[in-house]
């Protein structure tokens, strides 16, 4: 291969990482979006601001399910379709996030995810199990809210238990 057949070779893959990180970061974007619209009571834009994440998600994990940020893409994925009414598709989504390498952070936010498709599955045992182990590997931020509200809607959960759950937050 000539210099510049290597030279051409490695600005294309630079070029395709930078889209495929470009097509993520505007996922995101449009995720955000989507869930000002659905707290605002604009569920049908939210709605196709969700199926619109799915979208972009699904075409950049086919298209590199390799892709060092795989489980971040399939997280995304898992919960923009949670949110897009189709929980069976979000767990499975978020079962193979878990399977993937990521950053320690994310799998606790991962666990809380899936324990509410798990719960809009009919599982409430298993959404709680899941909660748990999200709580113990420390949970945080807008996935510790969401861990917070679906505990209380699937089970009462007594003072001392949360007390116990403390030292862990």
């Amino acid at each position: 291969m000539t210099r510049l057949g290597a030279a051409l070779l490695g600005a294309a893959t630079v070029l395709s990482a930078c889209t495929h990180y470009n097509t993520l970061y505007n996922a995101e974007r449009v995720y955000r979006d989507a869930e000002r619209d659905r707290l605002a009571g604009r569920d049908s834009l939210a709605l196709l601001r969700y199926r619109e994440v799915v979208q972009k998600t699904s075409d950049a994990y086919r298209s590199r399910p390799d892709d060092e940020r795989a489980a971040a893409i399939l997280y995304l994925l898992g919960r923009a379709r949670l949110r897009a009414g189709e929980p069976r598709a979000a767990a499975l989504a978020l079962e193979e996030a878990l399977r993937r390498p990521s950053e320690p952070e994310l799998r606790p936010r991962i666990l809380v995810y899936l324990a509410a498709a798990r719960a809009r599955l009919g599982d409430p045992d298993g959404a709680l199990a899941g909660l748990d182990q999200a709580l113990q590997h420390g949970v945080s931020g807008e996935a510790l809210a969401e861990a917070r509200l679906l505990r209380g809607s699937l089970a009462p959960v007594s003072y001392t238990h949360l007390r116990a759950h403390e030292t862990v937050l």
